[in-house]
């Protein structure tokens, strides 16, 4: 089985380089903006590999909030976007570290994420397992003036590719996921399902009692139809391609059956003529006297 018994933080909300150790259950407590909620929505972040449409920060408070993964990594203090205190640029470093009660090694994965006042966008600078390895302050930050600054992604990737050659780097979010509930699974051996985990993990965070029978079966149970609008579209194209031939060809087949019919009634005409009149075509001999 394997537990989380560590969480690394660089650069996350008012964090500037901690670690945070974990064992069995945990409490932690502070007063508002301290940074209880960032270490749950760090946990977050890396486990749904970083990916907006599955993160839902401060979620067990209820209401919408307005921090984002920008806005965690360069440290704004509160919802309101204030920027007093925040950092111009920021490289931040989310590491979670799980320990493997069988075998006694650890499993790390993590992202590296970029941040800058002047852009209104972070930018996803890698996605990272490391099987069977484990992972410090030491391996994404150096020591100076007393404090931590962050290492530079490419310097930090090549030091853990050197000393884990089983690292696994994925660019798309989807894809890490996949590989993170693999490598994580309890049963290696046991069919693993990313999109039930993603949906399961969703509602855990909310905190919310549910106490409607319908309710719990609709977000619990029922799984989730999401709309992928590039498929839908290519399907739509699709149906209406298809929709054109079968007209064409039913057009097609109208015609000839009215010529069908048309041939009908001009061989019924022959027939009746023939029947009426007794005349039939015969070979005519012309003759010059």
């Amino acid at each position: 089985m394997k537990q989380l018994n560590r969480i690394v933080l660089v650069n996350w909300y008012v964090l500037g380089a901690v670690e945070v150790p974990i064992k069995g259950n945990v409490a932690v407590v502070g007063p508002n903006g301290s940074g209880k909620s960032s270490l749950l929505d760090a946990i977050q972040t890396v486990l749904m590999g970083g990916n907006k449409r599955y993160l839902s920060f401060n979620a067990s408070a209820g209401d919408k909030s307005e921090r984002s993964l920008r806005t965690y990594c360069l440290g704004f203090m509160d919802d309101s976007g204030k920027k007093d205190n925040a950092r111009q640029d920021s490289i931040s470093y989310l590491a979670l570290s799980f320990y493997d009660t069988e075998t006694g090694k650890e499993t790390c994965v993590g992202l590296a994420i970029s941040a800058s006042l002047s852009s209104p966008e972070e930018e996803i600078l890698g996605r990272f397992i490391l099987p069977d390895f484990s992972v410090s302050l030491e391996d994404f930050t150096d020591k100076k003036d007393g404090g931590r600054l962050p290492k530079e992604w490419p310097e930090v990737r090549e030091s853990l590719l050197k000393q884990c050659p089983d690292m696994k780097l994925e660019k798309r979010a989807s894809r890490f996921i996949r590989e993170l509930v693999t490598e994580l699974s309890y049963d290696p051996q046991m069919p693993n399902d990313d999109e039930k985990f993603v949906k399961n993990f969703r509602n855990a965070l909310k905190f919310v009692p549910i106490n409607s029978p319908t309710r719990f079966i609709r977000e619990f149970v029922l799984d989730e139809n999401i709309v992928h609008v590039g498929a839908f579209r290519k399907s739509l194209d699709e149906y209406r391609v298809m929709e054109q031939k079968t007209r064409e060809v039913a057009n097609r087949i109208g015609e000839l059956e009215r010529f069908r019919n048309s041939a009908k009634a001009f061989t019924a005409t022959l027939k009746t003529r023939r029947n009426t009149s007794g005349w039939c075509t015969r070979p005519v001999l012309n003759t010059l006297t």
